[in-house]
């Protein structure tokens, strides 16, 4: 197999991790730094932090902020628990 061909197949897998989660992650980016979302149609999008500034300041995001990174947390240890020994 010639190295150019070899540089295809590691190039389509990375092209499709682009495309498929790190596209979508951007637009959501992109969405979240909008003052006003959707906007009216044919003005140009405002940009702002003011959607980060409000969920960091009032406490029922915080808190539903914590509850999440908690669970995420809890969740990796199970799957280590769980996985790691079977993998080995």
């Amino acid at each position: 197999m010639n190295a150019a061909l070899r540089r295809l197949f590691i190039a389509i897998p990375f092209l499709w991790v682009a495309v498929a989660h790190v596209g979508p992650l951007l637009a959501m980016v992109r969405i979240s730094l909008l003052r006003v979302y959707p906007g009216p149609p044919d003005a140009a999008p405002d940009y702002g932090l003011s959607a980060y500034a409000a969920f960091f300041s009032v406490g029922g995001y915080q808190a539903s902020l914590l509850r999440s990174v908690v669970l995420a947390v809890a969740t990796t240890v199970v799957c280590l628990v769980f996985a790691y020994p079977l993998a080995y």
